[in-house]
């Protein structure tokens, strides 16, 4: 699990290596706290795929 600050949107292009190296979801967090998740697309539509599948 990646888990990043806020403050590290800043940087788009990391942001997108994160997650493709990842394979998975980046967590953002606010004041240590869960606020967004930012996914590869190719993830995404897998995810979507096994909801749709069940």
């Amino acid at each position: 699990m990646t888990i990043i600050p806020m403050r590290d949107l800043k940087d788009t292009v990391a942001i997108e290596k994160r997650c493709t190296e990842a394979g998975g979801p980046v967590f953002v967090t606010k004041n240590g706290y869960g606020r967004l998740v930012v996914m590869d697309i190719e993830y995404y539509e897998k995810t979507m795929a096994k909801i749709y599948e069940a």
